[in-house]
């Protein structure tokens, strides 16, 4: 049961690629029901092993050399307005999860290998609960006659979740647990009216406010995810156009998509053909 809820789960992201938000709905609902239930990588503490693979790059291979300093756009997107999105909405417990400062570089902000989302022994989400229901959110808010309440109802389940400190098959270490570091209460639709909802963020519409709210919880949940690549391509095409700000650090357009490899394409004859300029969009995200 738990493979036939994780098949339903990826079955919905492709529909919501695909723009086909009532296929995506049905699918999600079917989906992974609980993060009791969520597809993980399992890890362990023996190097070449069950190492997780984040670890290992971060602290034994290439200690320093990746942070989350600027022009890294996540950290200072959780920490702005005192890492609270609106009145009900504080991320720093999350935020202290995924991030700490000084930990190979000192004053720099390191991915979090002490005890947080990065330890050598953390899972590695494919499939999530916490996925499933933001897909029948967005999906939800984009059908051709929005359905904003069932689009409230599912975001406030990852919510909901959220504030137990449960994420990807780990709890938020308790020394990061406080009645003012982590907060998410329940939103009502009249939360994202333009002007007087407490997560207006100037979209122009209720609608469009609560897609940008949708996505911007997926942005935070899908750290280290390739879905995240996805996003960034799928949102400037999905209708209503509700994109995060995340800079270009070069250039004007983001890339379209990922780069093969010289030796890749040496020896597979198979990508020879796919081999174009990596600013040109694949099909789904024209």
């Amino acid at each position: 049961s738990k493979w036939a809820a994780a098949a339903k789960t990826l079955q919905a992201r492709l529909y919501l690629h695909l723009k086909d938000y009532p296929n995506a709905i049905t699918a999600a609902s079917l989906g992974i029901s609980s993060p009791a239930n969520d597809a993980l990588v399992p890890h362990g503490s023996s190097q070449q092993i069950d190492l997780n693979l984040n670890f290992d790059f971060f602290d034994i291979s290439r200690p320093g050399d990746t942070g989350f300093d600027p022009p890294a756009y996540l950290p200072g997107f959780m920490k702005a307005n005192g890492y609270s999105r609106n009145s009900k909405t504080v991320d720093r417990a999350l935020y202290d999860h995924f991030f700490e400062v000084g930990v190979y570089t000192p004053g720099a902000l390191d991915p979090n290998t002490q005890d947080g989302m990065f330890t050598g022994d953390s899972p590695h989400p494919l499939l999530t609960f916490y996925e499933t229901q933001l897909i029948i959110a967005e999906a939800s808010a984009r059908l051709a006659a929005p359905n904003i309440a069932n689009a409230v109802t599912a975001l406030n389940k990852v919510r909901a979740q959220l504030v137990t400190g449960t994420i990807n098959g780990k709890t938020i270490d308790a020394s990061y647990i406080s009645a003012t570091s982590i907060q998410y209460d329940p939103y009502v639709a009249l939360d994202f009216n333009p002007i007087t909802g407490l997560a207006d963020k100037g979209q122009g519409t209720q609608q469009k406010n609560l897609i940008y709210e949708i996505i911007s919880q997926r942005f935070i949940l899908l750290l280290a995810q390739y879905e995240i690549f996805n996003d960034l391509r799928r949102l400037q095409v999905a209708t209503p156009v509700v994109k995060l700000p995340i800079p270009i650090s070069a250039g004007t357009v983001y890339p379209g998509r990922f780069v093969y490899p010289q030796s890749e394409v040496n020896t597979n004859p198979n990508v020879k053909a796919l081999v174009v300029d990596q600013f040109t969009k694949v099909p789904i995200f024209q």
